[in-house]
């Protein structure tokens, strides 16, 4: 069963340096651990040997510093922005025994016209996508994924946006289609009763949840 909180990450680059940001993922995996949340780890100013590097070193210390750190690992997805590195991305979930991958509304589409990519997915314990309307979700409900984010419900400060769906396009776009979904977009734990009534499962958040820890 889903959690109704769904954390994400912000960039390291945006922390003041690498620990700050690791021991920031350890005290909400401790603080969360009653909840079992996904943890999204987005790391999109990291590249090459340096995304290998430091999650080499995250992992290191996720292990070394949780008594039970198989089931911590297992909560963290990999965001993945760019469709040709898809395969890369899986590899390394499995490496590192991560509990997936969560899809870029670019890297769906992606897979909509390459079916070996599919295939390769088939292992992969959780994948997630992020989506924008009515169309996102139902391919991602037609290629039978873990759970999706729609956004933006309301206005964000750290995903800024000109248009928002607010609750009622919320209701409209999840409605019929069996499909978990989260909010984001400017919402908190406070928005969660809202967000299930109307079809969802939670609430997904940078600010509200990887910063200020309100669960």
């Amino acid at each position: 069963m889903l959690s109704n909180v769904y954390i994400i990450s912000d960039d390291p680059r945006n922390h003041k340096d690498d620990e700050e940001f690791i021991s920031n993922l350890l005290l909400v995996l401790h603080q969360t651990e009653s909840l079992g949340s996904f943890i999204q780890l987005r790391l999109k100013s990291l590249n090459g040997t340096e995304y290998e590097t430091f999650l080499t070193k995250l992992n290191e210390r996720v292990v070394s510093q949780t008594l039970s750190s198989s089931s911590y690992t297992t909560r963290l997805l990999l965001n993945c922005a760019k469709p040709e590195e898809l395969e890369i991305i899986f590899g390394l979930v499995k490496r590192f025994n991560f509990g997936g991958v969560h899809l870029t509304g670019i890297s769906l589409e992606y897979l909509k016209s390459n079916p070996k990519i599919i295939e390769s997915m088939a292992n992969t314990k959780v994948i997630a996508a992020s989506c924008h309307n009515r169309s996102d979700l139902e391919l991602s409900a037609q290629l039978g994924l873990s759970f999706v984010v729609l956004s933006p419900i309301k206005v964000s400060v750290t995903c800024p946006s000109e248009i928002q769906l607010g609750y009622d396009g919320f209701k409209k776009c999840v409605q019929g289609l069996g499909l978990h979904v989260y909010g984001l977009g400017g919402l908190s734990k406070e928005d969660i009763p809202h967000i299930v009534a109307i079809g969802g499962v939670g609430v997904a958040a940078i600010r509200s949840f990887w910063h200020e820890h309100q669960f």
